[in-house]
């Protein structure tokens, strides 16, 4: 288990630091082509800049291929994900803002709220009742107990093995889970070989409809397995599973800035915005902060990357 852990990270790592660097990689290589002079006949070789863009792809998804055959589960982002609080790490910090504890008794000797209630129910207790025998302060309205147990309570996920919080994949037979993954892995090598293929015609729809297609149908085979696997379906999945869901649903935006649908609709319109407030004060630095990022993705394949 140990190995399997500390192969899990380091793989986890390569593909963070890779994730991070692959549009300074991108761009080094384009200004090596910008160098080069380019012959004619050899026009329809693959440059610099598309080696290094596929064989980053090529890279990445083994990588996920390989922490898949490690951990037996799927992907997460990012691919080692922190814990708000760790169990086994200690108790859990206390609040910056929480005042510190004063025991059971007070200043003069009589017992305190603060031993019988918490600090954090003190700050309520400035409109309270003092009872004239004690000097004890009693709140007008009484505690919410059940909310302050409930957050001091651990739930089974915040105890459970890493490994643990997501569903096991099936490899004999492949589940749907697993031909979803793979899917979603291999999504990113196959829209960037398409890219390369139409690189000439940017316009053609072909690499956008066949990257969203693979991204949407692998979505819909991991909600189909969810639904008949899990007692409850999605209600069953664990916080870190249908945190990747959401996650993996939100960056289904970033194909509005891809391929056609970014050079046909999306490019025209942002241009269009650009122009009309350049001359327009306090607005044009809004356009001239759009018209940088507009150069990335203009230029750059990994801009609008999102896995």
């Amino acid at each position: 288990m140990m190995k399997q852990k500390t192969l899990y990270k380091l793989l986890a790592l390569t593909l963070t630091v890779t994730q991070y660097t692959e549009l300074l990689w991108e761009t080094v290589a384009k200004q090596r082509d910008s160098k080069k002079y380019v012959p004619v006949a050899s026009v329809g070789t693959m440059n610099s800049r598309w080696k290094t863009i596929i064989g980053i792809e090529s890279f990445k998804s083994a990588l996920r291929l390989a922490l898949i055959a490690v951990s037996k589960r799927q992907l997460v982002t990012p691919p080692i994900p922190e814990r708000e609080y760790d169990p086994g790490q200690g108790p859990p910090p206390k609040d910056p803002q929480q005042p510190p504890q004063s025991g059971l008794l007070s200043n003069n000797g009589s017992p305190s709220a603060s031993g019988y209630l918490g600090d954090s129910s003190v700050s309520s207790l400035s409109s309270s009742w003092i009872m004239p025998r004690t000097g004890t302060p009693l709140p007008e309205t009484p505690i919410d107990s059940k909310s302050f147990l409930t957050s001091k309570v651990l739930q089974l996920e915040d105890v459970q093995h890493p490994f643990d919080l997501l569903t096991k994949l099936n490899f004999r037979p492949p589940s749907k889970a697993l031909v979803a993954e793979l899917l979603y892995i291999l999504r990113p090598l196959i829209y960037a070989l398409l890219a390369y293929k139409y690189r000439s015609r940017p316009r053609n729809w072909t690499p956008w409809l066949a990257g969203i297609a693979l991204e949407y149908y692998s979505r819909r085979l991991a909600m189909q397995h969810y639904q008949e696997t899990l007692p409850r379906g999605l209600n069953s999945a664990s916080k870190l599973e249908a945190d990747e869901l959401k996650k993996r649903a939100t960056v289904l935006w970033w194909w509005s800035v891809r391929g056609a649908m970014y050079h046909t609709t999306v490019r025209p319109v942002l241009h269009g915005v650009v122009s009309r407030t350049e001359n327009v004060p306090l607005v044009n630095l809004f356009g001239s902060i759009l018209q940088d990022y507009l150069y990335l993705l203009d230029n750059y394949h990994f801009s609008s990357s999102s896995l």
